[in-house]
């Protein structure tokens, strides 16, 4: 384990590997879409968003694909399903 000074902080490093590495990748995930959901400034919400891009740019060789592959799946996605710009939502109904 490092340690590195960071402003007047000093923060600990160490290199992680195989499922703790995964977990924290999910982990590091949900922490940057808790930090876009709750960003005060645009600023804030677009440095947010590129940690979210790079994460995801990160995890997909853990899946066997690329960029260009997951850009892919979301334009089929959206051409079958329609896409959020329109700001409608599905919503799950019961039956009755």
């Amino acid at each position: 384990m490092e340690s590195l000074a960071l402003n007047s902080d000093v923060v600990s490093m160490e290199t992680i590997k195989g499922q703790k590495y995964v977990q924290a990748l999910h982990q590091r995930i949900c922490d940057g879409a808790v930090g876009y959901k709750f960003a005060s400034t645009e600023r804030e919400a677009v440095e947010e968003l590129v940690d979210l891009l790079e994460l995801i740019h990160t995890v997909l060789p853990l899946h066997n694909m690329t960029f260009e592959e997951l850009d892919m799946v979301r334009q089929r996605k959206k051409t079958e399903q329609g896409s959020f710009s329109k700001g409608i939502v599905l919503s799950n109904q019961a039956a009755e």
